[in-house]
């Protein structure tokens, strides 16, 4: 026995398996012959998954249940040509960030391509490259597809079909990857793990269905994409991909050698790469998810074998099922991710990965995401929490093992929370407010934003941090800098990468939390202290600016509500743009303080004060892409020591918000009442009701 198999058979348990446990009868990779028995008799009649099962699709989704039947009869009688080596998928995007328009019928051809937001047409070797990794994906999708069909409804004809895109495969394929971006069939070694995993398991559904020559030309065809995957290491999210598509290949080829460096690197990731909050450090809103999601489709594989990996704890408290906890915690009250660092704005809670952790698990949080997720009333426009319609029921995990929805599930008690790892303090109010806080390191997939802040009230996003679109589009610097995200900018310039990761807490008051935060690095010669305060339902933000020389101190807020002030925005003056992407900046005379709302009937007050005069700047500045703008307000001052205070409060109908300052306090009045808020530097805030 090897050294890797050795490893792998003593994580099971002591005695080892016999290579006969090992490897189960077939089908086993991505679903058993017992949950496809269950499953044909749930499409024998009518319902919802005989209705999915035979929808149009539309174009291929990674793990989408909608449609299998439609999409493997596309492809049933089509001509299979495997295209040239695809590129990077990012660079399918125009210069504002929009996704360019797709060809139909999951075709290549050649470009121009355009834009459907703005029409300008984008053409050469990159763009069609993109596509090509595109048609990659799709012809993988189809092969899976194909296989479904096959074992679901007993057809030799969907089976063939899929044995022929993956002998084409085998015989198209160019060469393993040697690194992250050399050789394979895919420009990124991440990108060929994510097309591999699909070809693994469609192969293991038709394996009873295909000859000796066909298995063993597939297998080889694996094996090596395996062993290029390999070579490229397990860092990062990549290496969850990685790890993940050598596992189901070796599954999937039942290579002993394969899965015991897989198990082996998993273990390693979820010990040494995870954070110690549960969250993956990279974002939240896109690549824990992402990673979670690889993890999964090896560690199905492995529980059809007899390997429990979703309990496997590397530390106490990280594993799998971690994972699936931990982002409940830092999600918005709708579901909505947090769009902090690298990714894409429109993020949600998956809905159909927690199809899965709940029926491994039956773990109530877990129910719980799935009533609210499908719940019509409680999903946001944008939420697509299953792979599909907004709303929707139609992943994949959903069609194969999803049954019925628990109904009498009591939400998990969410309160304001500390993520460490990432450096992100999110504070809740017990009726849905929310702000995060962004304190921590530069991270991989960081952006510039120390000090950032987002807010959430009344079932709405109002401050927002955007993400990032296409990693390809002309407009992503913008998203990474410092003046697209709510935090103070200095002299106009974007932060340096910081290590600080540093907080001090007062959590757990039920009227008052508090957390504090001092940066040294973001700004060469300056010294930042912010300190965030949940009143209730409503946000104190406090900053202050030392330096021995004088400096331009902008307060950046990203709004997602018309902005209005409260003194009127006559007589403004245009002034100097900061950024080519913030548009139409006027000025308004200085003044002691700034105050408006974000909104109409419903939205958010603002007002905010200054240690000396301020100047209140509005413009425009890219939402989630260059075609759609929001309100950015800035309010600056100039001078070698600045303060800001301000107070955001959100509300619903008619608002008596007003605040008095009074020596170093405020005075918030609201709805008959008074809080008085004391804020020193560094120890906790006091609050009297008055």
């Amino acid at each position: 026995m090897n050294v890797a198999l050795a490893c792998w058979v003593c994580l099971l348990g002591a005695g080892g398996l016999s290579l006969a446990t090992l490897f189960p009868q077939r089908p086993f990779v991505l679903v058993s012959e017992q949950e496809l028995s269950a499953l044909r008799a749930e499409l024998a009649g009518p319902g919802w998954k005989a209705d999915l099962y035979r929808s149009p699709r539309g174009f291929a989704v990674l793990n989408s249940g909608r449609g299998v039947r439609a999409n493997a009869d596309l492809w049933l009688h089509r001509t299979i040509q495997i295209p040239a080596r695809g590129g990077h998928y990012h660079q399918f995007f125009c210069e504002d960030g929009n996704q360019l328009a797709l060809p139909e019928g999951q075709v290549f051809v050649p470009g121009p391509y355009k834009c459907p937001k703005c029409g300008r047409l984008y053409a050469g070797e990159k763009y069609e490259a993109a596509l090509r990794r595109l048609v990659h994906g799709w012809l993988a999708q189809a092969a899976l597809d194909l296989a479904l069909v096959s074992a679901i409804e007993h057809r030799p004809d969907y089976a063939a079909k899929c044995a022929e895109i993956l002998i084409k495969y085998a015989d198209a394929y160019p060469g393993p990857h040697t690194s992250a971006l050399a050789g394979g069939m895919i420009y990124q070694s991440l990108d060929e793990a994510m097309w591999v995993i699909p070809l693994g398991q469609a192969y293991d559904l038709i394996y009873g269905q295909i000859g000796d020559a066909e298995r063993a030309k597939i297998e080889t065809f694996l094996r090596a994409v395996a062993r290029g995957l390999q070579a490229c290491g397990t860092q990062g999210n990549w290496g969850s991909w990685h790890l993940s598509a050598v596992g189901v290949v070796g599954y999937a080829t039942e290579d002993e050698e394969l899965l015991g460096w897989a198990t082996q690197r998993f273990q390693q990731q979820i010990r040494e790469q995870l954070g110690d909050d549960g969250l993956w450090p990279e974002s939240v809103h896109t690549y824990h998810y992402f990673s979670l999601l690889a993890f999964a489709q090896f560690a199905e594989a492995a529980r059809h074998a007899g390997l429990d990996l979703y309990h496997w704890e590397g530390k106490p408290g990280k594993s799998l099922l971690s994972m699936f906890r931990a982002p409940l915690a830092y999600a918005y009250p709708d579901l909505r991710l947090p769009a902090i660092n690298d990714g894409w704005y429109e993020a949600f809670v998956p809905g159909d990965l927690y199809e899965l952790g709940y029926c491994r698990t039956h773990d109530p949080q877990f129910g719980w995401v799935l009533a609210k997720a499908y719940k019509a009333d409680l999903v946001p426009a944008g939420l697509v929490p299953a792979g599909g319609r907004k709303g929707a029921r139609e992943g994949l995990y959903a069609f194969l093992f999803g049954g019925a929805i628990p109904t009498q599930i009591s939400p998990p008690l969410l309160a304001s929370t500390n993520f460490s790892v990432l450096g992100i303090c999110a504070l809740r109010s017990t009726n849905g407010a929310m702000m995060t806080f962004h304190y921590g390191p530069f991270l991989g997939h960081g952006h510039r934003d120390k000090m950032g802040i987002t807010l959430f009230a009344n079932r709405k996003l109002w401050l927002a941090d955007y993400g990032t679109p296409g990693y390809g589009a002309a407009i992503l610097p913008w998203y990474q800098s410092t003046l697209a995200h709510n935090t103070v900018v200095v002299d106009g310039k974007t932060q340096a990468p910081t290590k600080e990761n540093q907080v001090k807490l007062w959590l757990g008051g039920n009227d008052l939390e508090a957390a504090e935060s001092v940066t040294s690095e973001a700004y060469a010669g300056v010294k930042h202290s912010r300190t965030v305060v949940r009143i209730g339902d409503y946000f104190v933000v406090a900053d202050r600016l030392e330096s021995q020389a004088e400096h331009t101190y902008d307060l950046y807020l990203h709004s997602e509500g018309e902005l209005s002030l409260a003194e009127g925005a006559s007589a403004l003056q245009t002034v100097a743009s900061p950024s080519r992407w913030i548009e139409s900046p006027r000025a308004a005379e200085p003044r002691p303080t700034i105050s408006g709302r974000w909104g109409g009937t419903g939205g958010v007050d603002f007002w905010i004060a200054g240690s000396g005069r301020v100047t209140p700047i509005l413009a425009q500045c890219p939402a989630e892409t260059g075609s759609r703008k929001v309100s950015l307000l800035i309010a600056r001052q100039e001078a070698r020591t600045a303060v800001f205070t301000t107070v955001l409060f959100p509300y619903q109908g008619e608002t008596n918000f007003a605040v008095e300052p009074e020596a170093q306090d405020i005075i918030v009045h609201h709805a008959g009442l008074s809080d008085r808020l004391v804020l020193a530097p560094g120890a906790r805030p006091i609050l009297f009701h008055r």
